[in-house]
This record gives C-alpha cells, structure tokens and sequence, in this order.
C-alpha cells in the first residue's frame, strides 16, 4: 500500500489541499490481488496494491474512451508479421493511467473545461501517507488530496492515457489507420516499416527490429519502465509463439481444440 501511495506521488498526480470548501470528493478503496512473476522455477508471487477511486461519485461530466484494437485489427498485425517473416514483440507500460495527460495539459492542449476533483484515502490509510516525506503531519480531517491527474477508477483515466501514448506514437512517425485508430504504420523511405496496435496500456508489434527498436526507446525515454517480451508471449489471451522456421503460431491461451488458431494458416488462406 505504502509503494502505490509512492507511485501516485512520484507521478505528480495529486497535491494537499483543504477538505473545506472541495465541491468534488471521490472516496477510495484499496484493492489487492496476487501477482505472479517470472517463469517455471523462477515463477514467484507477490501481493500488490492498488489505490482505486470511486469514480461513479464523481459529479463532473467527462468524455470517456479506452483504445482497444480490435480483433480483426490484431490478425491483421499477424498476417502482416507472417508475410515479412517479422519478429513479433509485446510491449507493457506499468503504471499507464498515472502516465497519462494531466487535467491541465488536458485544458491548455484541448480547450476543455479545467477538472476539479479531489481524492480521500481510504480510512485508516492516514498513518502510510504520513511515513512520506512532505506528508507528517497530514491530516484527514481537514485535509483533501486535489487531484492533477486521474489515476486508477476516474472515468477518463483511459482517455488521457491514449493521448498521451498517440502524442509518442506521433512523434517517430506511427499513423493510425483509418479502418482503425487503434492500429498504427510506421512507413519509412515509401516502405512499411512497423505495424502495431494499442490495447488500452498494452501493445503489440511486428516490424523491422531497428526500427521497432526505436520505437522501444521512444516509448522508455517517455514513460520509464516498458515489459518487453519478443516472439514467445501471451497478449490478450492469446499465446504467440514463433516456430524455427520462422512461421508464428497463435493459440487461446485456454488451449481449447475448438477455439484454436494459428495466424500462419490463416495468412496462407487469405492470400
């Protein structure tokens, strides 16, 4: 609980306040879950927290919107992959809502009206925030977190994220595509380059490898930490793995028999 109320503040996503006078209080809950790491005898579990607003209080009307590639989208990056015998990598950035716009850039970028929401802890949670530097003496009381950004449980979390991860995508020359926002090209000297796709805070691609390794760095230099794991992975439910022969399979990761599909056939029948 101590490291999520860190990773809140690290990413500048809220500032002390007074409660008197906050006309736009959102209650919070922690939530706990076990997370498992690593692999075979390396494989370990661990509990993580995570401070989670109850965004269904909040009194402002907000636009709402998650980036979810959509299916066909996602065989059409293993079609691509499998006709240029492309690497195919999957890209995770932790912490995604807390990396998102801020409601100021928001307003100086978009023109929309300033949010104005704050954030109580959840009770009994005054005694972790006071272990942190600049938060000794806080006090619950009388006392609000103003919200800058907006973490986990707001409505527009999802939003400001996708913004912010197009502004990137933008910047090394990724254009969404018009049968999908959420599926990008990377054309470089009048050739395709790199193609992927934007799954809310996941991301898949397939390319070229110094170019997709550009786009790795771009993504690093912008939002810190990036899981990637290349050719041999679960994304979406879906386990992709690349064969010796430089074909790629993909399977349900439930490995039902009926529900199978292999990314490799399925080019083969379309050409």
């Amino acid at each position: 609980m101590l490291l999520e109320l860190m990773r809140w503040i690290k990413h500048k996503a809220w500032k002390r306040g007074r409660r008197e006078g906050a006309g736009n209080i959102l209650k919070s809950k922690w939530v706990l879950k076990w997370k498992e790491t690593g692999l075979g005898k390396d494989k370990t579990r661990k509990i993580k927290a995570r401070l989670v607003a109850q965004g269904f209080l909040d009194q402002q009307m907000t636009a709402t919107f998650a980036g979810t590639s959509t299916r066909w989208s996602q065989r059409l990056l293993l079609s691509i992959a499998v006709q240029m015998q492309w690497s195919l990598w999957s890209a995770d950035i932790s912490e995604a809502f807390l990396r998102g716009l801020s409601f100021e850039q928001l307003h100086l970028e978009e023109g929309e009206e300033l949010r104005k929401v704050e954030l109580a802890l959840p009770t009994g949670s005054e005694h972790l925030i006071r272990t942190i530097e600049g938060y000794h003496d806080f006090d619950p009381t009388s006392e609000i977190l103003i919200l800058l950004k907006p973490g986990f449980g707001l409505r527009d979390a999802p939003r400001l994220w996708l913004l912010a991860l197009k502004g990137v995508l933008a910047s090394i020359g990724a254009v969404p595509t018009k049968i999908d926002p959420q599926l990008f090209f990377i054309h470089r000297g009048g050739k395709l380059r790199v193609v992927l796709s934007i799954h809310v805070d996941d991301i898949k691609l397939s390319g070229e490898t110094e170019v997709m390794n550009e786009v790795i760095s771009k993504l690093e230099a912008h939002f810190d930490t990036v899981k990637l794991e290349k050719d041999n992975f679960i994304h979406l439910g879906l386990q992709h793995e690349r064969l010796s022969d430089g074909s790629s399979r993909t399977t349900y990761k439930n490995s039902n028999p009926f529900l199978m599909h292999t990314s490799e056939s399925w080019t083969r029948m379309h050409k």
